[in-house]
C-alpha cells in the first residue's frame, strides 16, 4: 500500500466539506454568543465607570478653585488684620 501523507489538523479542518462541519461551526456561534453577551456588559460598565470618573475629575476641580478663592480671601484678610 502507498503511505499516506499526513495532512495537518488545521489544514484538514479548512478543507473538510463535511455538513458535519457546518453543525460544528454553528455549535461554536452559539457558544461565542455568551462571550460577546459578557464584552457588551464589560464595555456599557466601562462607559459607566468612564462617567463616573468624569463627574469625580469635574467636582474635584469646582472644588480646587473654591479652595484657591477661598485661600486668597483668607490672605487679603490677614493682610488686612496685619495693617490694623
Amino acid at each position: 500500500s502507498v503511505a499516506r501523507k499526513k495532512i495537518p489538523i488545521p489544514k484538514r479542518l479548512q478543507f473538510s466539506t463535511n455538513d458535519n462541519d457546518d453543525d460544528a461551526r454553528e455549535g461554536q456561534h452559539m457558544d461565542l454568543q455568551p462571550l460577546l453577551n459578557h464584552v457588551k456588559q464589560i464595555d456599557a460598565n466601562v462607559l459607566k465607570l468612564l462617567k463616573q470618573q468624569q463627574q469625580a475629575t469635574l467636582s474635584l476641580d469646582r472644588q480646587e478653585n473654591f479652595l484657591k478663592i477661598l485661600c486668597n480671601n483668607q490672605k487679603k484678610t490677614c493682610e488686612k488684620f496685619k495693617k490694623i
